[in-house]
Order: structure tokens, then C-alpha cells, then sequence
């Protein structure tokens, strides 16, 4: 473009499509088609963080249609009035309009006139125009948000206005969202697809990276264009092509080309007091207004959080309920990374602020998070006695012992009753059986100190389900009286009592006295939400009719256990796969035997126990003499023979 002598103070470059590296640029095809609909609309707004690639968008996308497009790219300098102006009207001269002329002498005049004519020329246009009005986030005036809202009011039928922004610019959006008069994107649109990640990585950036490595650079990134670009600048930097990386968060995260990015192009300019909520919010995986104030001490998150989103600051809605939100996972990181230097002394103070809010709200699990993180332990202690039992029900097993253990490494599990019984189970559970007597015992002489009874029949329950696994039924039945003699009458506590008491009459031969205490105990444990007790009845109630050879009876309540599987007694169900595998050899239905023992396996190996489940190689070694494998077999005997001597103790 030629400037004429009025315009020589008007950089050319501003009023130039910029030029993109094509070699670099991914096809957006789906945004491009999105796009070309801003024919029908006065209005395409792209309001995205920085590094979405909203110019490059732009760019590729006017490259490809029809239109005549214009461009202005804006900076800071530009908030005077008639600077912006000049740009505007050279922007729209390249379309050999005669608007300079007919506007200069109207520059002394009422803005709002020289708007009106300017419209007026506009609407004598034959063909679609495109003005793209880029990074007009640096524009502060109000003068100009009053010509460009005055323009979108009275916008000519074939010109289109095309603002891209790091921030939603302070226009009438609402309204011409509800007239239907604009077309949006956004960072959710803007952020690459996984398969558009690849594309970047093999084919513009040349690095050879497997698969789990760019859908974790993906993941971390969430599609965020500037972070992919930067990560792949990092990755030729050490020559990551020839190896095989799977890069984590923080590894992404803490890249010193990223780290660069968030403090010159996000945090720079934004205010002090902004900048202080973002590090002390930064230790909450989502946040709403309220939980906010508790963490920060203050009461005006509701602002900041409404702040943050109108200005694209890497925070998105969390959930589709309103109030809640979330940083993007790198931006996240890096404050935590950041929040982790400034306030060192502060952190766990805040932390302990989110754990008192979580339980309040009865959002246990992020409660003891947070507790932990603020290295609160006799907090955490407290919060799993109150909320362990239900969070188990829940089949939280590996977190509670994960907790469990933290707690254990630094010895106050010993000095808390609950705590020490959900231990001894997972002593049991893992096979340490010395470990698992410890921690009965220190839970034993915890209740009893204290004068809690019925919580001692906890202990003789675990003490009659350690005898029957050994198959000692005299002492299973000794503890079961026990427990029962402690339990409140028609409790759950009696009821798993009663269960454990028919248990030791089968174990025994004696099946009517069995039957009798079986259906007690299930009766008593109906009304009870832990699916163990009922589980339990109807396992060893299929145990029952199996010994007296009513096959299709037994059947049916082992398959009742199997769906009421529970992770916090996971035995049942794998033990009663097992034993249908023995009714299904029975009935000659090898096929049927074979299903229930691969099954049977595969849920032995998710929870890592074998010593502990000798019925696993028993059945194993009858479908394999079925098949005529008698050295397989054999094999599969000394195998249960070695499980059974470890569940003895021998």
C-alpha cells in the first residue's frame, strides 16, 4: 500500500494481513468453516488468552475466501482517538473507496457525524467487506468503544467487523448475542485437537515423538498453541527427537520458554492485587466466589473471579453449575510453582483455609487432601475416623489407605481406634499378617481404654473372618459369640456377628444351625447401606446350598455376591467366582468353569492378593485335570498347597 502525504505518519505494516510461516501453520478447517459465515454477521469476535493463535487464524482464514479483506493491527498508542481513526479510514482507502475524501472535511466536526457519513459511504459497498480489528484488548478509550459500538448498531448489510482480543471488548455483546448478530470463538474452540497436535509435531516441527508422548504434551497444554510451539522448541533444543519422552506437567510446566511467556505476555500489566489472588488461589484444582473469600481471607472473590473470566486470564468455567472455575492446567502450575517461592510461610495456612471450607461443605476427600497439603495430620487423623467408613462404601480403597499410610509413617495411626482397625484390614488385605495382629491390637486396647464396647466387636469380627480363612470354624464361631455378645440387638454390628457365627457352623458340618444364624444375620443387615454385610450373607448362604447339592440355588446367591461386589471386602466375590467355577465343572459345563476362574484371576490381580486365595489355583487345577493337564495340574495343587501354608501361618 502507498501512503499518500496525509498518511505518512501511519505505519503500512499496521494496514498489512500478517505474513504466517506456512510451514508452521496447522489447517483449522473446522474454524475456517465457522468463519465463513461471518458473511451473515456484522460481528466475529475472537476473545481468547494470549497464545491461542488468534491472529494466525485470522490470517490463514482471510488467505482462503472470497471477501475483501482489511486489516488494522492495533497498539496502545492507538487509544487516541484520531490516531485510531486515521488507521480505520486508510484501512477502508485500500478498498479504493473515496471515504478519505469525504471524511477529511468533517474532521472538526461532531465525531458522531463524521460516523454517520462514514456508515453512509459503507452502505454503497457491492461486494463483502472484512475489517479485522487485531489485539483490540490494548484499546482503552471510550471514545472509540462508542465509534465501534455506534458502527455495530448501524452496521451497512455487506460489511463485517472482525475483533480479535485477548479480553471481551466492552461492547453491546450481549445484545447482538441475543439479536443473533455475532459469531464467537473462544479458547475452548481455539485450543488444537490431539490430532492436531500431531500434525504439529510431525509434520510442521519434524520431531518424531510416539504417540503417549504428544497425547501427554496434549493433555498438559490443553491445546494451549503457544505452549505446543514452545515445548517443540525445547524439544529440538536437546534433540528429544531421537528419544522417547513422555513429559509430564511439571516438566512442561516448568520450561523456561513458558515461564517466560506467562510473566511478558499474561502477568505483565495486570494488577498487583490480581496477581496476589492468583498465587493464593493457585493451590484449588477448581474455585467458586465463597471458597475463594476462605482461602484468600477477603470478600471479594466473586469479583475476581468474574474479573479473571472477562479478561481471558486462563481461567475457564469448571462445571456446568455457574460459579465454579478453573485455571488452565500450565497457568495453574506455573502460579503454584510461583506461589510456592512468594508466600513459602503462607501456603500451608492456606491450605488449612481450604480444608475447614471442603468439610463444611461435606466434600471429605478434598478436605484431607488439603489437610495433608498443610501437612495437618491430626486433622487428617480426625476427618478419616469421621469419614473413612463411608468413603470405603464408595470404593475409595486406595486413597483411604494411601492416607492411611502417611498417617501410619508418622505415627499417629497408633493412637487412633478406627484408624488402627482400617489399617489392621489393610495388613489383611496385603497379606502382612504380623503387621495386621499389630495394628488389631493397638485398635483392641484404643477401644477399650476408652470404654467403647461395641466397637470391640469390630475386632472380634476380623478376628472370626482371619479363622475362617484358615478354616478353623471352632474359633471363628468363638469370636462371632463374642462380637455378638457385644453388639446392640438387631444392629448391623449383630448382624454381620450372626453372618460370621453361620459361617463357623458351615465351616463346621453343622448346616442347620448354620442356616438358622445366616438368614438372622442377613435379616439384620438389610436396612444396612454397607453392601459387605448382605454380600457376605448371600456368599455363604451359596456356600450352604452348594454342600447340600442344591447346584442351581447356590448358583444364584453366588451370583448375587459377585454383583454386590465391594472393594472393601473384595474376597467374597472372587472367592464365589470360584466356587461357581466348581459348580460349573459339576454340571460338566468346562466352558462356563473357565469364564468364572479368568475372571476370578483378573480380579486377584487388580487387588494384588494370591497368598490369601487358595481356591483361585484349586479351581485352576480341576479345570486343568478335566482337560487331561495333569502335570499342569499338579502344578496348580503345590501352588494352593503354598497359599494355604501362608494362610495358616505355617
Amino acid at each position: 500500500m502507498m501512503l499518500d502525504r496525509r498518511d505518512q505518519s501511519l505505519l503500512a505494516a499496521k494496514l498489512t494481513i500478517p505474513q504466517c510461516y506456512v510451514r508452521m501453520v496447522v489447517p483449522r478447517l473446522h474454524l475456517y468453516h465457522k468463519l465463513d459465515d461471518a458473511a451473515n454477521y456484522p460481528l466475529v469476535l475472537i476473545s481468547a488468552p494470549a497464545g491461542f493463535g488468534k491472529t494466525t487464524l485470522l490470517s490463514e482464514w482471510l488467505r482462503r475466501q472470497p471477501s475483501f479483506p482489511v486489516w488494522v493491527a492495533l497498539e496502545r498508542n492507538d487509544n487516541d482517538f484520531l490516531r485510531f481513526w486515521s488507521y480505520f479510514i486508510a484501512a477502508l482507502e485500500k478498498l479504493n473507496l473515496p471515504i478519505g475524501a469525504i471524511i477529511q472535511p468533517l474532521m472538526s466536526s461532531s465525531s458522531e457525524e463524521m460516523w454517520i457519513v462514514l456508515i453512509n459511504a459503507l452502505a454503497g459497498l457491492s461486494v463483502d467487506v472484512v475489517l479485522v480489528l487485531d489485539d483490540y484488548h490494548v484499546i482503552t478509550s471510550e471514545a472509540i468503544h462508542r465509534f465501534v459500538a455506534f458502527l455495530l448498531e448501524h452496521s451497512p448489510p455487506r460489511f463485517h467487523l472482525v475483533i480479535s482480543s485477548r479480553t471481551d471488548p466492552p461492547l453491546p455483546l450481549v445484545q447482538m448475542r441475543v439479536q443473533g448478530r455475532m459469531v464467537e470463538l473462544r479458547m475452548a474452540d481455539l485450543r488444537f485437537t490431539l490430532d492436531e497436535t500431531m500434525t504439529f509435531f510431525r509434520q510442521m516441527m519434524g520431531l518424531s515423538l510416539p504417540i503417549e508422548a504428544i497425547r501427554s504434551l496434549h493433555e498438559d497444554t490443553e491445546g494451549w498453541v503457544a505452549a505446543l510451539q514452545l515445548a517443540a522448541l525445547s524439544l529440538q533444543d536437546h534433540h528429544a527427537s531421537s528419544v522417547n519422552p513422555v513429559l509430564s506437567l511439571s516438566h512442561v510446566g516448568n520450561n523456561r520458554y513458558i515461564v517466560n511467556y506467562f510473566l511478558e505476555e499474561v502477568l505483565a500489566g495486570v494488577p498487583e492485587h490480581v496477581q496476589t489472588f492468583l498465587l493464593t488461589t493457585s493451590i484449588l484444582q477448581s474455585m467458586n466466589a465463597e471458597l475463594c473469600n476462605m482461602v484468600t481471607g477477603h470478600t471479594d472473590g466473586e469479583a475476581m473471579l468474574e474479573w479473571l473470566h472477562q479478561s481471558n486470564l486462563f481461567i475457564s468455567t469448571a462445571y456446568d453449575t455457574n460459579g465454579w472455575y478453573r485455571y488452565h492446567r500450565l497457568f495453574g502450575h506455573f502460579l503454584h510453582s510461583r506461589a510456592q517461592q512468594a508466600y513459602r510461610d503462607l501456603l500451608p495456612l492456606f491450605h488449612f483455609r481450604a480444608s475447614i471450607w471442603y468439610e463444611e461443605h461435606n466434600l471429605p476427600v478434598d478436605a484431607i487432601d488439603h489437610a495433608i497439603a498443610a501437612s495437618a495430620f491430626e486433622r487428617v487423623a480426625l476427618l478419616l475416623e469421621k469419614h473413612a467408613s463411608s468413603l470405603l462404601r464408595q470404593g475409595q480403597v486406595g486413597i483411604v489407605y494411601t492416607w492411611l499410610k502417611q498417617l501410619q509413617e508418622r505415627g499417629i495411626v497408633a493412637t487412633h481406634a478406627l484408624l488402627a482397625y482400617l489399617y489392621a484390614c489393610n495388613y489383611l488385605h496385603a497379606g502382612r499378617l504380623a503387621d495386621y495382629e499389630q495394628s488389631l491390637l493397638q485398635a483392641e486396647q484404643c477401644w477399650r481404654e476408652r470404654g467403647q464396647v461395641e466397637m470391640l466387636s469390630k475386632i472380634n469380627h476380623l478376628h472370626a473372618y482371619t479363622a475362617l480363612l484358615r478354616d478353623d470354624g471352632v474359633l471363628a464361631m468363638t469370636y462371632a459369640r463374642q462380637a455378638l455378645e457385644l453388639a446392640p440387638v438387631r444392629s448391623s454390628l449383630a448382624g454381620i456377628s450372626q453372618v460370621l457365627l453361620g459361617a463357623g457352623y458351615l465351616s463346621c458340618g453343622d448346616l442347620l444351625q448354620a442356616h438358622v444364624a445366616l438368614l438372622h444375620g442377613q435379616r439384620n443387615c438389610q436396612c444396612d447401606r454397607n453392601s459387605v454385610l448382605p454380600s457376605a450373607a448371600t456368599f455363604y448362604l451359596g456356600d450352604l446350598y452348594l454342600c447340600q447339592g442344591r447346584l442351581q440355588e447356590a448358583m444364584s446367591y453366588y451370583q448375587q455376591a459377585i454383583q454386590r461386589f465391594d472393594e472393601y471386602m473384595p474376597w467374597y466375590p472372587i472367592i464365589a467366582h470360584c466356587h461357581l467355577g466348581e459348580v460349573y465343572c459339576e454340571l460338566n459345563n468346562v466352558s462356563s468353569a473357565e469364564e468364572h476362574l479368568r475372571k476370578a484371576m483378573q480380579m486377584a490381580d487388580d487387588i494384588a492378593v494370591h497368598w490369601i486365595l487358595p481356591w483361585v489355583p484349586l479351581l485352576a487345577a480341576r479345570i486343568a485335570w478335566l482337560h487331561g493337564e495333569k502335570e499342569q495340574a499338579l502344578q496348580w495343587l503345590d501352588k494352593a498347597e503354598y497359599d494355604i501354608c501362608l494362610l495358616m501361618g505355617m
